[in-house]
């Protein structure tokens, strides 16, 4: 059995699904196999996904009968992985050839880490790119780290590499919670309040911002974000009460927990 799944859920992605799949086969670690989740694709999608599993016997591709919304794809994605290891891989985004294997030689060698990341570029629709390194968690005590990663959480960290039974598990709140729009935020909170990631720097994820992307999933009009928001507090709030943290360590936490939450009405 492979050490990896990646799973890539894909919906009309035809224009850009090929530079993803390069990016894949241009890894320095090829010790993985590819999920492939095709979301009712109504453009030639089905087609490019049909010639990549041709040539590549580590790809497998599901085609679903109706469309799943983007949460659903992502969970089918992680309940069909049967490695160790699992990462989500977008049809759009792109990682440098030695991402797999840096990542998993982080997980490798730190069994108190149950996601890896790396370095993130940011591409804006207007060409824009912007770095946004992992920080320095080296010397930090754990409550440290912990605050470090509350004040500056990226949303890309959910495209790392994680322990596939600890994310199914994260990803069951992102699930219950029901939106699109903060279900990375909701996954990636429980990782880092318990003090299970970390970063490698050497290691560089890149993801493009575009208006198509991020227009879907955010909540429509003031009452529909507002309902959006309250359930995301109460996400939010019982991933804090259900953490590792002490009562003190929470008391402490607690202002950088609300700003993490504020994000969400920006």
């Amino acid at each position: 059995m492979a050490r990896i799944t990646i799973g890539m859920p894909v919906y009309n992605g035809a224009a850009t699904i090929e530079r993803a799949i390069a990016g894949l086969e241009a890894q320095t670690f090829g010790d993985f196999v590819v999920v492939a989740s095709d979301n009712a694709s109504t453009d030639s999608t089905p087609e490019v996904l049909a010639a990549w599993a041709a040539r590549d016997h580590r790809v497998t591709v599901h085609h679903q009968a109706e469309n799943l919304g983007t949460v659903g794809n992502f969970n089918y994605l992680i309940t069909v992985a049967e490695t160790d290891y699992f990462m989500w891989h977008a049809c759009d985004d792109q990682m440098s050839p030695d991402y797999l294997e840096r990542l998993c030689a982080v997980l490798d060698g730190d069994a108190g880490c149950g996601l890896a990341v790396g370095d993130i570029v940011k591409r804006d629709a207007d060409g824009t790119e912007k770095r946004r390194v992992f920080p320095d968690l080296a010397g930090l005590s754990r409550l440290a780290r912990v605050m470090t990663l509350l004040k500056r959480p990226r949303a890309p960290w959910i495209y790392g590499l994680f322990r596939s039974g600890e994310l199914r598990a994260a990803y069951g709140r992102a699930v219950a919670f029901g939106f699109a729009w903060g279900a990375d935020y909701v996954t990636l909170l429980p990782f880092i309040l318990d003090d299970r990631i970390r970063g490698d720097n050497a290691a560089t994820f890149h993801y493009r911002m575009t208006a198509s992307a991020k227009s879907p999933h955010r909540p429509g009009g003031g009452l529909a974000h507002m309902r959006f928001f309250g359930r995301y507090l109460r996400y939010n709030l019982a991933a804090f009460a259900d953490s590792r943290l002490g009562f003190v360590e929470k008391l402490l936490c607690l202002p950088f927990l609300l700003r993490h939450i504020a994000r969400a009405i920006k």
